[in-house]
């Protein structure tokens, strides 16, 4: 399943500043340094240390966007890109300008430094979110349930809910939305019966988790 990229760099806050001079000095064509949108950005902190922000020019179909950094302690990362004129961008534009901004930070990461990049793939495996265990109860349900019906057959209740009680016992990080596009996507369920499981599944982590409580 497709997903948005993530980009991080890790290292000692000099280094990571020192990395964001390097870039911001020697720009491509194209691209320029946007300070009115870190002025912007910078009035409204929200726990970020300081706000980088750059700015590319539409090109090959792209829209013009601006991509912005968040520094905390020892970390810089993509927090978003957005299209700076009117619509949105598409999962493959987004990909497309965080890689090349990616490209342009790596031709200055000097050999021997402590940074430290990362750029997610932009495939998903539902792995990402649950264990093995959980993902061959999904996949078990999925393949033995009528999609016609979803959970209502008793046999198939009993594997969805089994599948449910992993997640929860584990502390699954999947969310709502995944899990819809993992059922459709990649395991081929109508889109109006995903909603239905992606409902049930939201109120039986907050049932669990509400019963674990009492």
């Amino acid at each position: 399943m497709k997903r948005f990229k993530n980009l991080d760099i890790t290292g000692p806050d000099e280094q990571l500043l020192a990395l964001i001079d390097a870039v911001s000095t020697s720009l491509p064509a194209g691209w320029r340094r946007d300070f009115e949108a870190e002025a912007r950005m910078e009035r409204d902190p929200a726990g970020i240390d300081a706000w980088f922000a750059f700015a590319r020019d539409a090109k090959e179909g792209d829209p013009k966007t601006g991509l912005f950094l968040a520094q905390e302690p020892g970390r810089l990362h993509v927090p978003n890109i957005l299209p700076l004129d009117a619509g949105q961008l598409s999962m493959g534009q987004y990909n497309g300008v965080l890689d090349e901004f990616a490209d342009m930070l790596r031709t200055h990461l000097p050999s021997g430094s402590q940074l430290n990049m990362h750029v997610t793939s932009d495939e998903a495996a539902i792995t990402d979110w649950v264990s093995e265990d959980a993902a061959e109860r999904l996949q078990r349900f999925a393949t033995h349930a009528n999609m016609s019906t979803g959970s209502a057959h008793p046999l198939d209740l009993e594997r969805w809910a089994h599948f449910l009680i992993q997640v929860h016992r584990e502390g699954s990080s999947l969310d709502c939305n995944s899990l819809s596009r993992w059922l459709v996507e990649e395991l081929e369920w109508p889109p109006e019966r995903a909603d239905e499981l992606t409902r049930e599944y939201e109120f039986a982590r907050d049932l669990l988790k509400v019963y674990d409580q009492s």
